[in-house]
């Protein structure tokens, strides 16, 4: 659960206008390109679940997570308290600026349709100001428009759930790059 509760967590902590650096193109499975009016799409979702996490508001996480993690939670209502446990933590964080970035092209990984979208946050943790770089993960079932979202960051160290997830990504599939530093 606590796993659970930094993906939440790491999900909405950041974005950039710039590609982070270190994301790698999409690997051999790429689709045709994104529609201008789908990339706005889901720009607009994550900064709406961005600014959720900044004001305190659970309700658009709950709603547009990826269910593949309401899975992973174990029931829709132990996801729900995880969410709201992130988000009761995270009340004392000072988010000081976030962007979202361009989305990178989809890819197929089965019957979704995956985008990485780079993000880039500054935020204060205590005395700790932080910057994270990273990615959010647009997703949603093929030929579908309603997108939902997850933290690709917060599978840095466990690709392999990544993989379960989203079976069908070609073998040798890496996510793109995510760090976090601390700022003077």
């Amino acid at each position: 659960m606590n796993r659970l509760l930094a993906c939440l967590l790491c999900s909405v902590l950041a974005a950039a206008d710039v590609p982070a650096p270190g994301v790698p193109p999409p690997g051999p499975v790429a689709v045709a390109p994104l529609a201008k009016t789908d990339a706005e799409a889901l720009v607009a979702r994550i900064k709406e679940l961005n600014e959720a996490m900044r004001r305190g508001d659970p309700e658009p996480l709950i709603k547009y997570t990826h269910p593949g993690i309401i899975q992973l939670a174990g029931s829709h209502q132990k996801f729900e308290e995880a969410v709201r446990a992130s988000v009761k933590f995270a009340a004392g964080f000072r988010f000081e600026s976030y962007t979202v970035g361009e989305p990178l092209p989809p890819m197929r990984a089965g019957d979704q349709e995956i985008v990485f979208v780079p993000l880039v946050m500054e935020l204060r943790i205590e005395k700790n100001r932080l910057r994270s770089e990273g990615f959010m993960v647009g997703a949603r079932t093929v030929g579908t428009a309603e997108w939902f979202c997850l933290d690709g960051a917060g599978f840095a160290k466990q690709p392999e759930l990544f993989a379960k997830l989203f079976p069908g990504l070609p073998a040798g599939f890496k996510l793109p790059a995510s760090k976090v530093e601390v700022l003077k």
